[in-house]
């Protein structure tokens, strides 16, 4: 299950174009599923029908990334973030064009005494000029991250690792769960990164009992840091609270005593960050109870995220674990 890990975390799925990515996902999910089915707007859902209560399980396919505003006459390119990215991880980085071409982030001379805003940055793809940049891109032309992941002794470096061994789990679990007594839909959503539009559609009308929306979460384990209340290799967090949303004392402990019962390690998240997703997710269809279980990342939205296997596994078990109760018995 690693290779797949891999294989989602190196195709670029920016945000607003999540196609590739989608479709191998799709690939991967139908041998084991009752119905698989794209919306309008990119969204991938998954069914795993079964006689109990509706549970949603819910994780985004895209990463933030770089839309090119402007091309010069020199061959340089100018540009903005698609999600939060801040301008001090953008420069320096290799990014890699939706037409597959590379080239790096570069500044313009500023003062080092200041962070360098996006409007002094420009795209370097060593271009003669502004005529042959044009052959290789376009105004609006989409760009990632272009750092490939690579794994040692459990440990994963590499962009976009949070969301896409999230999107790796789910499909562990739809090829290893047998089934399970409740009605499972799988939802892999596209925008995450503009304010979770794509949750907002793939969900409106499910009406689930319970929702389970997968995220990463940032851990305070470094140098520099206040303090390691989040950690790598402690076990999958799961949210108490954060900046928009309060998470039901029910789902909360219904979580936390699988977690007990199955002896899966686990933290728990107080954060100040808003969980988009999750957000359009607990208002969907008029209010659904929400859990939100989050895999512990160093330096996300980067182009060397770093997770763990051992993390991973635990989140895995722990959704397996969710799975295998009756949500009618647990008061849902």
């Amino acid at each position: 299950m690693t290779e797949l890990l891999m294989k989602l975390a190196n195709t670029d799925a920016p945000s607003g174009l999540e196609g590739k990515l989608c479709d191998l996902i799709a690939y991967e999910a139908k041998p084991h599923a009752d119905e698989v089915t794209t919306d309008l707007m990119g969204n991938l859902l998954v069914r795993k029908r079964g006689p109990g209560a509706k549970l949603l399980l819910a994780c985004r396919m895209d990463e933030p990334a770089f839309c090119i505003t402007h091309i010069d006459r020199k061959g340089f390119l100018r540009f903005g973030p698609v999600g939060a990215i801040s301008s001090g991880n953008a420069l320096g980085a290799r990014v890699r064009l939706s037409s597959g071409v590379v080239g790096v982030i570069r500044e313009e001379k500023h003062d080092p005494k200041t962070e360098t805003a996006y409007e002094q940055m420009f795209i370097d793809l060593g271009a003669k000029g502004g005529k042959e940049a044009e052959c290789l891109v376009k105004v609006g032309d989409l760009a990632c991250f272009a750092s490939e992941a690579r794994e040692r002794k459990g440990v994963l470096i590499g962009k976009a690792l949070a969301t896409r061994a999230l999107c790796a789990a789910l499909l562990q679990i739809l090829k290893s769960f047998p089934g399970s007594v409740n009605d499972v839909t799988l939802a892999f959503t596209v925008q995450g990164e503009l304010s979770g539009r794509g949750a907002v559609v793939a969900t409106w009308g499910l009406t689930p009992a319970l929702a389970v929306v997968l995220e990463g979460c940032d851990t305070e384990d470094f140098p520099g840091t206040k303090g390691a209340s989040l950690a790598l290799l402690k076990g999958p967090a799961i949210l108490v609270k954060d900046k928009e949303i309060m998470i039901s004392p029910l789902v909360r402990g219904f979580m936390m005593a699988v977690a007990l019962e199955d002896k899966i390690p686990y933290q728990l998240e107080v954060s100040e960050a808003p969980a988009l997703d999750a957000r359009t997710v607990q208002n969907a269809s008029g209010g659904t109870l929400l859990g939100v279980l989050s895999l512990p990342v160093r330096y996300r939205r980067t182009p060397y995220e770093i997770i763990t296997l051992n993390d991973w596994e635990n989140l895995i078990q722990l959704l397996h674990g969710i799975l295998s109760r009756d949500l009618r018995q647990k008061g849902f």
